[in-house]
């Protein structure tokens, strides 16, 4: 099973991710691409037992009648998140390309900050979110807080370290990513004035907080 909750129209090698697994779950989230008004999702898959199965535990194992055939829940995407659903999916693709636009133009701004830097992305990439990774995380999003600029961490805990699946094991390059990772504004109808002054504002903080020295030891 692949996990496309934030991959919503991506493709690998040219090909829909669907060719790539029996099946693939995608998270309608009002924050993800393609996004409803509230919770919901969907699989995706071309084999008819899975289906079947898939349609049995959204709806408490029945069949359109009052028999549960395995244990199952009440999942059903609503009728008003399918319409406005239906409403945006046409939209997705120039989402898309507006999210890659802009995405693009943070990587022309960014590319030569000291001390902050673009996480590299696929050219297949749905451009989800805008992530840049810096020693001085907390600093910065402090200082574009200052200036208005919201910011966000996905995700500031690592696999390893979640209570859930907690391990002994020290994983040092996840821990130190989650340590610098921050995700810039970006979404469609984000104007790229927006992008310029996010680009500027951090442009001015490389400035203040990184010196040569501590760009040469490690610091971009």
């Amino acid at each position: 099973m692949q996990d496309a909750c934030q991959a919503h129209a991506a493709r690998y090698d040219g090909r829909p991710l669907t060719e790539f697994s029996p099946y693939v779950a995608y998270s309608f989230y009002p924050t993800k691409n393609l996004g409803a008004l509230g919770d919901g999702g969907a699989v995706a898959t071309k084999r008819a037992s899975i289906a079947d199965r898939l349609l049995l535990l959204r709806d408490g194992g029945r069949r359109g009648d009052q028999r549960s055939r395995i244990s199952a829940v009440n999942s059903r995407l609503d009728e008003m998140q399918c319409c406005y659903l239906r409403a945006f999916l046409p939209q997705l693709g120039d989402w898309t390309a507006r999210r890659g636009r802009l995405a693009r133009l943070y990587d022309e701004l960014l590319a030569d900050c000291r001390g902050v830097r673009p996480i590299t992305r696929g050219e297949s990439s749905v451009d989800h979110l805008y992530v840049v990774r810096t020693a001085r995380r907390d600093a910065l999003r402090k200082y574009l807080a200052g200036h208005g600029i919201m910011t966000a961490l996905h995700y500031p805990i690592p696999l390893h370290r979640q209570p859930a699946f907690r391990t002994q094991e020290r994983l040092p390059h996840a821990e130190r990513a989650c340590r610098e990772i921050v995700s810039l504004p970006l979404w469609p109808y984000l104007e790229e004035s927006c992008v310029r002054d996010v680009a500027e504002r951090i442009l001015k903080f490389s400035i203040k907080e990184f010196s040569i020295k501590e760009f040469s030891n490690g610091a971009k």
